[in-house]
């Protein structure tokens, strides 16, 4: 029996450490002849993937000049494992993630010969607090919930210029809110599978965002179009989280920032979406 292959694209940017823990965790414990490992170096100026080149002969490298964002940065590898090494499931995993149970694979194929899944999400393990980041409930139940949450971050950007952000920043408002079934749901950014059908029909993510949103603009499609998402509970990666941010925007106002005004931008595309103004793809 052909296994199927599946293609692995780690966006990097910046932290070569992880990107290298990462790769080094699907060598040892997951790869075989049917699995490719691309890494997109998303415009990094000093943890550049020069040095792996020469460590890492079997994988794949796609170097991009500027950082082009999540979404952008990710479909130049799923451009490659589509095109180019004919992949008929291809994985978007954050460098962050370490694939280090030796099951996954035969798992996930397991469950795509069962279900012909359209979008699938691991369990997700934080190493943070050891919590399981997937799946999370539907974050946007209606339009004005995404206008509101735009300027909520709009908001937050500009107060946080007087360091006022802080002192009215709630939790999430939806971070508790049950799921009504289980469609109602949405799926962690750090690792997504994407189906062949999802593969043959579409070109990658929408390229609107540059980083936050993106998943539930992912929901927004995957429902639009009759798709099916699916999380499977025996497919465990761990992830280290939000260790590039970090790196690049450290732990105070200038990661807020960024935070704020990115969510807010993708607040606006997905409103945008589905008020049909604009093409995801386009």
């Amino acid at each position: 029996m052909v296994k199927t292959k599946i293609g692995i694209v780690i966006l990097h940017y910046e932290t070569i450490n992880d990107t290298k823990n990462c790769i080094d965790s699907i060598i040892d414990n997951i790869l075989d002849e049917n699995i490719y490992i691309i890494v997109v170096d998303n415009g990094s100026k000093t943890g550049t993937i020069d040095s792996l080149k020469k460590e890492y002969k079997n994988v794949h490298f796609i170097k991009s000049p500027l950082n082009i964002g999540y979404a952008k940065g990710n479909n130049l590898g799923y451009e490659f494992a589509k095109n180019q090494l004919h992949c008929e499931l291809i994985i978007l995993a954050n460098n962050d993630i370490i694939f280090d149970d030796v099951n996954f694979i035969d798992n996930l194929r397991k469950h795509y010969n069962k279900e012909k899944f359209d979008v699938a999400g691991p369990k997700i393990i934080s190493k943070l607090d050891g919590n399981n980041q997937n799946p999370v409930a539907k974050i946007f139940l209606s339009t004005k919930d995404i206008i509101r949450t735009k300027y909520k971050f709009y908001l937050l950007y500009f107060l946080s210029y007087f360091n006022l952000d802080t002192k009215i920043i709630k939790d999430n408002d939806y971070a508790h809110r049950e799921r009504l079934d289980e469609n109602d749901f949405q799926l962690h950014g750090s690792c997504i599978i994407l189906g062949n059908r999802y593969v043959k029909k579409y070109p990658g993510l929408c390229n609107k965002t540059f980083m936050y949103g993106e998943e539930s603009i992912l929901k927004y499609i995957v429902e639009k179009n009759g798709l099916s998402m699916k999380y499977f509970d025996d497919l465990v990666v761990n992830h280290r989280e939000a260790t590039t941010t970090k790196a690049v925007w450290g732990k105070g106002r200038k990661k807020r920032q960024f935070y704020y005004k990115w969510s807010a931008n993708g607040c606006k595309i997905l409103e945008l979406l589905v008020k049909n103004k604009i093409d995801p793809f386009d």
